[in-house]
């Protein structure tokens, strides 16, 4: 099979030499632990990471709440565009899942009552075969 099925040939030295130096540094790794500089490292990087979290997690919270009914933002147009639109959405999604259920309600009983008439209509013929 020709050689340069599998990727352009200028490529091939450098996929080698990565997977080289990965696997040199795999093993000096599983043999000799990590460098005391590289777990320093580490430990620092996960308190940095830790302490970021929590900021932006706090952040995070103030933006998520800040469209819920319980906050105000001064204008008082815009609350009151906003109440009546979330009440109507909130009306809109009810009368939207009681016409589903009531199309789930109509299917299931479309399909129970064909199984019931194919049901008597197989026992109909049993009976009046032998």
């Amino acid at each position: 099979m020709p050689f340069h099925v599998f990727g352009p040939p200028h490529l091939l030295p450098i996929v080698l030499s990565s997977a080289l130096a990965f696997a040199a540094g795999a093993y000096y790794v599983t043999r000799n632990g990590l460098p005391a500089s590289v777990t320093r490292a580490g430990t620092k990087i996960k308190a940095r990471l830790q302490s970021f979290r929590r900021s932006s997690d706090d952040d995070m919270s103030h933006a998520s709440t800040f469209f819920t009914r319980g906050n105000s933002t001064g204008n008082h147009a815009f609350e009151e565009y906003r109440t009546a639109t979330l009440n109507t959405l909130e009306q809109e999604a009810a009368e939207f899942r009681s016409y589903l259920d009531g199309l789930r309600h109509a299917k299931d009983k479309s399909e129970f009552d064909a199984f019931l008439s194919q049901k008597r209509g197989t026992s109909a013929d049993e009976t009046s075969s032998p």
